[in-house]
């Protein structure tokens, strides 16, 4: 069997300077934009630049219903990609209602008249697994559509199956300088602990950089 051809794929995420994506467990990380400066948004609307495609969870679109386009740099704005099971999501979402490109992966299982709904806001649908997308055939189909980068922006469920399956070639970490704490504040990467320490998902560092206000550290993968 010929070995599966992907993207490239960067992982991107914003977190407190104590690890954490939102300030407390179901909020919008939204709110977090209003602690980065404009060296910050613009190093990571460069980044979206220079990307073929971006993705985010279902759950991303819900909470915080990005546009995920370029505006604080120049350049195009990458294909959007969201995996939705069952296409689930609010029909009033930036991603189905401004202008830019955006691909749905759905499972065989969700309901075709929502699909055609979707298809007709002029939404590229692709369904690829049973009852849950394939993310590895959902890397293939984008490779297949000339994405030849990725960048990944969270969710903490996405970035878990991401990281999970050894997708990720490299990982930009964004520290906010501001401290939120909380036993059950939501990480970056979500899904269940390693079961032993020789679990843990090695990195190599490569990278750190002062950006504005903010630290920015890259890791490749190992």
């Amino acid at each position: 069997m010929e070995p599966s051809l992907r993207p490239f794929i960067t992982v991107y995420s914003e977190v407190s300077a104590d690890g954490k994506s939102t300030h407390r467990r179901g909020a919008s990380s939204k709110p977090m934009m209003s602690f980065e400066d404009e060296h910050i948004r613009r190093y990571r609307h460069e980044i979206r630049a220079r990307s073929d495609a971006i993705m985010v969870g279902s759950n991303t679109v819900r909470l915080d219903n990005p546009h995920l386009t370029v505006r604080d740099a120049t350049g195009p704005s990458p294909l959007r990609v969201v995996p939705c099971s069952m296409a689930d999501l609010p029909l009033t979402s930036h991603i189905f209602s401004d202008k830019g490109r955006t691909l749905l992966a759905v499972s065989k299982a969700a309901p075709k008249e929502r699909l055609l709904d979707l298809q007709s806001r002029g939404v590229k649908v692709v369904a690829l697994g049973e009852n849950k997308v394939d993310l590895v055939a959902l890397l293939d189909c984008l490779h297949s559509l000339g994405v030849n980068s990725l960048i990944v922006e969270g969710g903490a469920t996405l970035l878990s199956a991401f990281f999970r399956a050894s997708l990720v070639d490299r990982l930009i970490v964004q520290h906010l300088p501001v401290i939120f704490g909380g036993d059950d504040t939501p990480a970056m990467v979500g899904g269940a602990a390693v079961a032993t320490i020789d679990e843990a998902i090695m990195l190599q560092l490569t990278e750190v950089q002062r950006i504005g206000n903010h630290a920015v550290i890259i890791y490749e993968r190992r």
